[in-house]
Protein backbone atom coordinates (compact mmCIF):
# COMPACT_ATOMS: atom_id res chain seq x y z
CA UNK A 1 0.00 0.00 0.00
CA UNK A 2 1.22 3.09 -0.37
CA UNK A 3 2.96 5.57 1.84
CA UNK A 4 0.48 7.64 4.71
CA UNK A 5 -2.78 5.67 3.34
CA UNK A 6 -4.37 3.56 5.56
CA UNK A 7 -3.50 0.58 3.81
CA UNK A 8 0.04 0.86 4.98
CA UNK A 9 -1.18 0.90 9.01
CA UNK A 10 -3.68 -1.71 9.29
CA UNK A 11 -3.23 -5.06 10.31
CA UNK A 12 -5.04 -8.34 8.98
CA UNK A 13 -5.24 -9.93 12.52
CA UNK A 14 -9.10 -8.88 13.51
CA UNK A 15 -11.81 -11.16 13.91
CA UNK A 16 -14.84 -11.92 11.10
CA UNK A 17 -17.90 -13.55 11.96
CA UNK A 18 -20.78 -14.54 9.53
CA UNK A 19 -23.92 -12.25 10.01
CA UNK A 20 -25.99 -14.77 10.27
CA UNK A 21 -24.52 -16.55 13.36
CA UNK A 22 -26.17 -16.27 16.68
CA UNK A 23 -24.61 -14.84 19.58
CA UNK A 24 -23.79 -17.91 20.96
CA UNK A 25 -22.20 -19.33 17.85
CA UNK A 26 -20.56 -16.19 17.68
CA UNK A 27 -18.54 -16.44 20.39
CA UNK A 28 -17.58 -19.86 20.38
CA UNK A 29 -16.12 -18.93 16.97
CA UNK A 30 -14.15 -15.74 18.73
CA UNK A 31 -12.65 -18.22 21.40
CA UNK A 32 -11.78 -20.76 18.87
CA UNK A 33 -10.24 -17.71 16.18
CA UNK A 34 -9.65 -15.19 18.25
CA UNK A 35 -6.18 -15.84 19.96
CA UNK A 36 -2.86 -13.90 18.89
CA UNK A 37 -5.99 -11.37 16.89
CA UNK A 38 -4.89 -7.51 17.27
CA UNK A 39 -8.17 -6.62 19.36
CA UNK A 40 -10.99 -8.71 20.71
CA UNK A 41 -13.05 -5.34 21.73
CA UNK A 42 -14.82 -5.01 18.22
CA UNK A 43 -15.59 -8.06 15.95
CA UNK A 44 -16.57 -7.52 12.18
CA UNK A 45 -19.16 -9.08 10.50
CA UNK A 46 -18.04 -10.18 7.01
CA UNK A 47 -20.66 -12.00 4.40
CA UNK A 48 -19.63 -14.75 1.88
CA UNK A 49 -18.21 -12.57 -0.50
CA UNK A 50 -15.85 -10.84 2.08
CA UNK A 51 -17.64 -7.49 2.32
CA UNK A 52 -17.79 -5.90 5.47
CA UNK A 53 -21.68 -5.40 6.64
CA UNK A 54 -21.45 -4.08 10.05
CA UNK A 55 -18.71 -3.76 13.39
CA UNK A 56 -20.39 -5.62 16.36
CA UNK A 57 -18.77 -4.53 20.24
CA UNK A 58 -18.06 -7.49 22.18
CA UNK A 59 -19.99 -6.33 25.22
CA UNK A 60 -22.97 -5.88 23.15
CA UNK A 61 -22.29 -9.91 21.79
CA UNK A 62 -21.67 -11.10 25.73
CA UNK A 63 -25.00 -9.39 27.09
CA UNK A 64 -26.55 -10.60 23.87
CA UNK A 65 -29.49 -13.19 24.12
CA UNK A 66 -27.40 -16.68 22.82
CA UNK A 67 -30.33 -17.01 20.55
CA UNK A 68 -30.15 -13.55 19.02
CA UNK A 69 -28.66 -13.39 15.13
CA UNK A 70 -25.54 -11.38 15.56
CA UNK A 71 -26.73 -8.73 12.58
CA UNK A 72 -29.70 -8.17 15.50
CA UNK A 73 -27.98 -6.92 17.83
CA UNK A 74 -25.79 -4.01 16.32
CA UNK A 75 -25.86 -0.57 16.73
CA UNK A 76 -26.75 0.39 12.68
CA UNK A 77 -23.58 2.61 11.37
CA UNK A 78 -20.46 1.90 11.10
CA UNK A 79 -17.75 3.64 10.25
CA UNK A 80 -14.91 2.12 7.85
CA UNK A 81 -12.01 3.57 6.08
CA UNK A 82 -10.93 2.86 2.75
CA UNK A 83 -7.46 1.32 2.38
CA UNK A 84 -6.55 4.82 0.55
CA UNK A 85 -7.50 7.13 3.28
CA UNK A 86 -4.76 9.69 3.86
CA UNK A 87 -3.10 9.01 7.42
CA UNK A 88 -5.04 13.04 8.29
CA UNK A 89 -8.38 11.25 7.19
CA UNK A 90 -7.66 8.15 9.73
CA UNK A 91 -7.13 10.43 12.65
CA UNK A 92 -9.68 12.48 12.11
CA UNK A 93 -11.72 9.07 12.24
CA UNK A 94 -10.29 7.96 15.43
CA UNK A 95 -10.93 11.15 16.95
CA UNK A 96 -14.64 12.17 15.36
CA UNK A 97 -15.53 8.63 16.28
CA UNK A 98 -13.96 7.31 19.48
CA UNK A 99 -13.17 3.95 18.59
CA UNK A 100 -10.71 1.43 20.17
CA UNK A 101 -10.71 0.21 15.97
CA UNK A 102 -11.92 1.28 12.60
CA UNK A 103 -12.53 -1.32 10.04
CA UNK A 104 -10.38 -0.93 6.67
CA UNK A 105 -12.02 -1.63 3.37
CA UNK A 106 -10.89 -1.73 -0.60
CA UNK A 107 -13.20 0.10 -3.35
CA UNK A 108 -15.29 -2.92 -3.39
CA UNK A 109 -16.58 -2.67 0.59
CA UNK A 110 -14.15 -5.96 1.08
CA UNK A 111 -12.78 -6.26 4.74
CA UNK A 112 -8.78 -6.09 4.72
CA UNK A 113 -7.66 -5.17 8.10
CA UNK A 114 -8.35 -2.93 11.21
CA UNK A 115 -6.42 0.02 12.35
CA UNK A 116 -6.06 -0.13 16.15
CA UNK A 117 -5.19 3.25 18.47
CA UNK A 118 -1.84 2.20 18.65
CA UNK A 119 -1.83 2.36 14.83
CA UNK A 120 -3.58 5.33 14.89
CA UNK A 121 -0.12 6.75 17.53
CA UNK A 122 2.00 5.72 15.05
CA UNK A 123 -0.11 7.82 12.47
CA UNK A 124 0.85 10.88 14.71
CA UNK A 125 4.13 10.26 15.05
CA UNK A 126 5.08 9.94 11.19
CA UNK A 127 2.35 13.33 10.70
CA UNK A 128 4.18 14.74 13.24
CA UNK A 129 7.95 14.00 11.31
CA UNK A 130 6.24 15.00 7.92
CA UNK A 131 5.12 18.43 9.31
CA UNK A 132 8.99 19.30 10.46
CA UNK A 133 10.40 17.95 7.02
CA UNK A 134 7.60 20.71 5.34
CA UNK A 135 9.00 23.11 7.77
CA UNK A 136 12.65 22.89 7.03
CA UNK A 137 11.86 22.44 2.99
CA UNK A 138 9.61 24.99 2.88
CA UNK A 139 12.15 27.29 4.86
CA UNK A 140 15.31 26.37 3.17
CA UNK A 141 16.23 25.92 6.51
CA UNK A 142 15.09 26.30 9.57
CA UNK A 143 16.09 28.43 12.99
CA UNK A 144 16.29 25.99 16.38
CA UNK A 145 14.08 27.72 17.91
CA UNK A 146 11.45 28.06 15.20
CA UNK A 147 12.06 23.85 15.03
CA UNK A 148 11.80 23.93 18.86
CA UNK A 149 8.04 25.97 18.65
CA UNK A 150 7.10 23.91 15.45
CA UNK A 151 7.95 20.46 17.53
CA UNK A 152 6.22 21.27 20.81
CA UNK A 153 3.11 22.40 18.67
CA UNK A 154 2.96 18.67 17.08
CA UNK A 155 4.00 17.65 20.41
CA UNK A 156 0.95 19.21 22.07
CA UNK A 157 -1.35 18.03 19.80
CA UNK A 158 -0.03 14.48 20.29
CA UNK A 159 -0.90 15.04 23.73
CA UNK A 160 -4.29 16.73 23.41
CA UNK A 161 -5.12 13.08 21.28
CA UNK A 162 -3.53 10.81 23.70
CA UNK A 163 -5.78 12.64 26.45
CA UNK A 164 -8.84 12.47 24.40
CA UNK A 165 -8.22 8.91 24.20
CA UNK A 166 -7.89 8.40 27.14
CA UNK A 167 -10.61 10.48 28.31
CA UNK A 168 -13.38 8.33 26.04
CA UNK A 169 -11.47 5.18 27.66
CA UNK A 170 -9.86 4.09 24.43
CA UNK A 171 -6.47 3.60 25.59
Amino acid sequence: YPEDTAGRYMTPDFVAIDPEMTAAEALAHIRQHGRKKETLNVVYLVDKDGRLVEDLTLGNLVLADPDAKVLDIVDPGFVDLRDTTPQEKVLEAFKKYDRVALPVTDVSGRMLGIITVDDVMDVAEDEMTAKAAELVMATGKASTSMMQTKLKVGFNRASRLMEDLERFGII
